[in-house]
């Protein structure tokens, strides 16, 4: 199962061929497979193991990112991720010469019992990196989530140089935070 979602999050995982990130996926699929609530019995937007996943030890997401994110369930085929307003120069760490910042938004499921890929939904949002207030933001997430799946919404940024048109990325492991940000199970 945790190979079906990471196929369809690939865009938002930094190095998905890096053997520790394959072995904290696997781990943590073991370890909620174990323990699978049951649809319903956990709030919306959290799951044990899943939800405290990250894909890059080396850069933390909420170490670069000091606004709480909140993933919600708006019906049966939708979630919705939480962005509050911010100003990115005070509410992101990001590396020096940083001038846009960009946001992959990705939710996946899978069925639970075959593993199967159900459906995935990609959103990137670029923000420029300085001190204008950026407002909230509902970022929808339509998703195939029939009963006996789990869906997962992973947040991944990427740092920018350059001026709009001709960005390019902030490379370093340090610098590519991205991690499961919310969940449910159906």
């Amino acid at each position: 199962m945790g190979k079906s979602l990471m196929e369809q999050v690939v865009v938002a995982l930094p190095f998905p061929a890096s053997f520790q990130m394959q072995t904290a996926v696997r781990r943590a699929f073991r370890l909620w497979r174990q323990h699978t609530p049951l649809p319903g019995e956990t709030p919306p937007g959290y799951l044990p193991y899943l939800g405290e996943l990250s894909f890059n030890e080396a850069a933390s997401l909420y170490a670069c990112l000091h606004v709480p994110l909140t993933v919600t369930r708006q019906s049966a085929g939708e979630m919705t991720l939480h962005i509050p307003a911010l100003v990115p120069a005070h509410n992101i760490a990001a590396p020096a010469n940083t001038t846009f910042v960009r946001w992959k938004i990705v939710a996946a499921s899978c069925a639970i019992a075959s593993a199967k890929p159900m459906d995935h939904f990609t959103s990137v949002i670029t923000m420029p990196y300085n001190t204008g207030v950026v407002p909230a933001a509902d970022v929808l997430l339509p998703l195939k989530m029939p009963k006996g799946t789990v869906a997962l919404v992973v947040v991944a940024l990427e740092f920018c140089k350059g001026k709009e048109g001709n960005l390019q990325p902030i490379t370093g492991e340090r610098y590519l935070p991205s991690r499961v940000v919310g969940g449910v199970v159906n």
